[in-house]
């Protein structure tokens, strides 16, 4: 029923969804928000590791997100669950639909960001809504050679806890409608129903500010600290071992 137009055909249940596991302190935490008006806000956490594996943690609603179709939650609502599912995890960055999120409302004057910056939750608006790309950024981290067994450098960059039923089952069933005869091939025409969790994933993953990420490295040519800049190690010839180069270019400070 959900093999045909799916938008990641390469998500695998058993390699992909992994059992739950408690997040390292170090590893760089975020959280996502999808909003909406009439629906529950789809919201989601994910900790990207030092090498720049991301691992999606948690999600806001636990409940099947396909069922639902109305909520009475307020922004004061929000901010409450927010704050209990992180209680002390420090989250380093926030991100929210570029859309929705600038969105302001004709009876308060203010936009959903503005909204969650009142209660302290300061988000970034600014990632890219483009399909195209997000589509293609999220499917290359889900990517690994099937043909091939599964060790540390053949595997997926993207893994998502199984407690998180929302997103799991979302990636597997995101999906294209099919096409009526007056509509364009090239015409994405996809199904709301599984979309908004994707989302979530999709901003996660074109996010710029989870792209450098990591443990402090000293760079010894120009002395300085820094940030790993994963792209960069990705790049070069040298293979990346546990979040560092196995070269000296890069030390860990």
């Amino acid at each position: 029923l959900y093999l045909t137009g799916l938008v990641y055909p390469s998500f695998n249940f058993d390699i992909h969804v992994i059992p739950d596991f408690p997040i390292p302190f170090n590893w760089t935490r975020a959280q996502i928000v999808d909003p909406h008006d009439s629906i529950p806000f789809a919201m989601g956490w994910v900790a990207v590791d030092e090498i720049g594996d991301y691992y999606f943690y948690d999600e806001y609603p636990e409940e099947p997100f396909e069922r639902m179709a109305k909520t009475t939650m307020d922004f004061r609502d929000y901010a409450t669950v927010i704050r209990n599912k992180e209680g002390r995890d420090t989250i380093k960055h926030r991100i929210m639909d570029p859309n929705f999120g600038n969105k302001r409302y004709g009876n308060t004057g203010k936009t959903v960001k503005e909204e969650l910056a009142a209660f302290g939750l300061n988000y970034n608006t600014s990632v890219t809504d483009d399909l195209t790309v997000g589509h293609h950024i999220v499917r290359e981290k889900l990517k690994y050679d099937t043909g091939r067994p599964m060790n540390t450098i053949n595997k997926p960059k993207l893994y998502v806890l199984k407690r998180c039923r929302n997103i799991w089952v979302s990636l597997m069933r995101y999906g294209r409608k099919p096409l009526k005869n007056s509509e364009m091939k090239d015409n994405l025409n996809l199904d709301e129903t599984y979309k908004h969790f994707c989302d979530i994933v999709r901003y996660a993953c074109v996010a710029p500010e989870l792209k450098k990420i990591g443990p402090q490295v000293i760079d010894p040519i120009k002395r300085e600290i820094k940030m790993i800049d994963y792209d960069e190690l990705r790049n070069s010839n040298q293979p990346v071992i546990a979040g560092k180069a196995a070269s000296g270019k890069y030390g860990l400070y």
